[in-house]
C-alpha cells in the first residue's frame, strides 16, 4: 500500500521511497521460514539433530560453568578494586604497583596485606575457589578499597 502511495505521488520523494519498500519486499522474500518435516522420518531425523545440538551446548555449559562462576566471584568486588583496576585508575603498572607496596611494608611476598592495612579498612581479602575437574584451588584476591583511592587517609 506504502509503495502505491508513492507511485502516486509522482515526484522525487515519492520515488524514493518506492525504491526502499521495493528493497524491503525483496529482503523479506529471500528469509526463508524453517521447513517443517513433511513426514514421520523426517521428523525423527529433525529430533535427532536438535538433540545431538542440545548435548553439544550441555557439555560445553558444563566445560565453562566453573570459569563462569569464578569470574562471577572476581567482578563482584562491591566498591572495591582489584590491584588491575588500580592501576589503571593510577597508570601504573601492576607489577610495579606490588613492588612498591612490599618495599613500602605494607603488602608481605604473597601480595596480602598485613593485617594492620587491613584493620585500617585499606584492603580487603576475598577468597574465592576455582574447580578444576579432579580438585578444587582456594585463592585469595587482595582487593584495594575507596578509602584508599580517595586518598582520605595516609597509609
Amino acid at each position: 500500500m506504502a509503495k502505491e502511495l508513492c507511485m502516486v505521488e509522482n515526484n522525487e520523494l515519492g520515488r524514493m521511497f518506492r525504491k526502499y519498500f521495493i528493497e524491503v519486499e525483496k529482503r523479506y522474500r529471500k528469509i526463508q521460514t524453517p521447513k517443517l518435516p513433511r513426514n514421520y522420518l523426517e521428523a525423527l531425523k529433525e529430533l535427532v539433530r536438535v538433540e545431538e545440538e542440545r548435548q553439544a551446548l550441555e557439555a560445553e555449559n558444563k566445560k565453562i560453568r566453573p570459569k563462569a562462576e569464578a569470574f562471577d566471584e572476581l567482578i563482584s568486588t562491591e566498591g572495591n578494586y582489584t590491584m588491575s583496576e588500580v592501576a589503571k585508575i593510577l597508570k601504573k603498572g601492576r607489577n610495579r604497583i606490588f613492588k612498591f607496596l612490599r618495599i613500602q611494608g605494607i603488602l608481605r611476598k604473597n601480595n596480602e596485606p598485613y593485617q594492620e592495612y587491613v584493620d585500617r579498612g585499606y584492603f580487603k581479602l576475598r577468597t574465592y575457589t576455582i574447580k578444576h575437574s579432579n580438585y578444587e584451588e582456594v585463592k585469595v584476591q587482595t582487593l584495594v578499597t575507596r578509602k584508599v583511592l580517595s586518598g582520605s587517609e595516609k597509609y
